[in-house]
């Protein structure tokens, strides 16, 4: 049974000062549990630089991507349920898709235009904007907006307090700024991304299953212990074991992961209902443990469950074009050496 050597963990907080000090970020806070139980927590830098506020444990920050797993786990909720079929084409709940053509070849590559999919149905895979179809699938077939969905069977019961779709302005003091590298140091971004509205000061009308999420490292943590549990958190089952096993456990089939060959920072993983899935820990370009899964976000927030040692590792910043960066793996390394 593995443990944690929690004087090692310390180098986790170095490291997220260091990154701070030289510029590379400008704050954000990480966290890892092992066995249920945090066992270590850190923060550094600023949520705000040019008003000199730190990063705190209830700082909100914009999940983008991150929102991803979230989204999986509503539609295996309705598919433990009974309510949709995996083999039920998208039309049956978005009618606009019953006309959806696949594209003819330009030499090698299949162009997607003019309402076209790139290819047949499992055909092959690409990353893109599956999981805002299937926040409208889970829409539809609930009968009640995707967000509302997501707080009445995921947010309220888990404690998820700083988790939605939009923020209210009583919150709006704890978002993070966004930041981006320039020659002249971090400088922060203004742009919205994705159909996402960066200030969260808008009526958010599009709850984006892709990437619409503002969360706190606090709030995403019972999230993904309930993944480890199995389904259950706090005496609640959300879902069941075999159904969060389906879920973390499919993989591509050998024909689509050719899709996956140069994405190098997730060399040795393969994708399952919306995260990632080590499967070959050798290949890998950090020292991770086989059936780990999460999935990050396009400005660096990162979550990893590791059952094969019970331990979680959770990450919040706010870095745009991050995604999983070099920060990310020396500190995915720190920890994986602090597990005996």
């Amino acid at each position: 049974m593995s443990k944690i050597d929690c004087n090692r963990l310390t180098r986790l907080g170095g490291l997220f000062e260091e990154s701070v000090q030289e510029g590379q970020i400008a704050g954000g806070n990480l966290c890892v549990l092992h066995r249920g139980e945090a066992v270590y927590y850190a923060e550094a830098g600023y949520a705000d630089i040019a008003a000199r506020r730190k990063v705190a444990r209830d700082s909100i920050f914009r999940l983008y991507s991150m929102t991803k797993p979230v989204t999986s786990a509503a539609v295996m909720m309705l598919m433990e349920r009974g309510v949709i079929d995996l083999l039920d084409p998208v039309s049956r709940y978005i009618p606009t898709f019953a006309d959806i053509r696949v594209a003819a070849p330009e030499g090698d590559v299949a162009v997607n235009r003019q309402g076209r999919l790139a290819f047949q149905p499992g055909e092959s895979w690409r990353y893109g904007t599956g999981a805002d179809i299937l926040g409208a699938v889970v829409e539809a077939a609930s009968g009640v907006r995707f967000g509302e969905f997501l707080s009445r069977e995921f947010f309220e019961p888990l404690g998820m307090k700083d988790t939605g779709f939009s923020l209210d302005a009583s919150k709006r003091d704890r978002l993070t700024k966004v930041y981006e590298r320039t020659p002249d140091g971090l400088v922060e971004y203004h742009g919205n991304h994705l159909g996402i509205c960066n200030h969260m000061d808008a009526d958010i009308r599009f709850e984006s299953g892709g990437a619409g999420l503002v969360s706190t490292i606090e709030d995403y943590r019972h999230f993904a212990q309930m993944l480890m549990n199995g389904g259950a958190y706090q005496g609640r089952t959300y879902l069941m074991p075999s159904t969060v096993a389906y879920m973390t456990g499919c993989r591509l089939y050998p024909h689509q992961q050719m899709m996956m060959a140069g994405w190098d920072s997730l060399a040795g993983y393969s994708y399952s209902n919306l995260m990632r899935v080590l499967t070959e820990p050798s290949l890998a370009v950090i020292n991770g443990s086989r059936g780990e899964y999460g999935w990050d976000g396009w400005l660096g927030p990162y979550f990893a469950n590791m059952p094969e040692v019970d331990t979680t590792f959770l990450m919040m910043v706010q870095l745009k074009d991050s995604g999983t960066f070099t920060l990310t793996r020396k500190l995915r390394n720190v920890l994986a050496a602090a597990i005996i």
